[in-house]
């Protein structure tokens, strides 16, 4: 049996869960400073895509609600979903971007960054962004 306390325990839980239930968890336990993390945006975006109507606006109240800019918050997530300008001719989509859209649209957990964040680490830069 794995040690509850392994960070690969924390994100197999993480992972198994519903991006619902993850939605759930992020206001009671993540700082507003987490809400930007790896972790978040993908359920985040989910939310916003997927949500009933007026979900993404009581997610924004609370993030309001704990110190968090609801503005900033909104910023992220359409970063998330929206593709990013390259110069003329190259891929109008940044990778991490579209396979978050993609697992969103399949209703699936967005995939992880290489190497793979941990809960609570500070996510890695994107290899295609350097």
């Amino acid at each position: 049996m794995p040690d509850s306390h392994a960070p690969d325990a924390y994100q197999a839980l993480w992972d198994a869960m519903a991006w619902q239930e993850r939605l759930a968890v992020i206001p009671g336990t993540f700082a507003a400073s987490r809400w930007f993390g790896v972790e978040a945006i993908p359920t985040l975006t989910l939310c916003r895509m997927h949500g009933h109507p007026g979900l993404w606006g009581e997610t924004k109240a609370t993030f309001k609600a704990i110190g968090g800019s609801p503005f900033d918050l909104e910023k992220e997530v359409d970063k998330a979903v929206r593709p990013v300008p390259t110069e003329p001719g190259g891929d109008r989509s940044h990778p991490r971007r579209g396979a978050v859209a993609a697992a969103a649209a399949a209703g699936r957990p967005a995939p992880r960054l290489s190497p793979a964040p941990r809960l609570g680490a500070v996510p890695g830069v994107c290899r295609a962004c350097v």
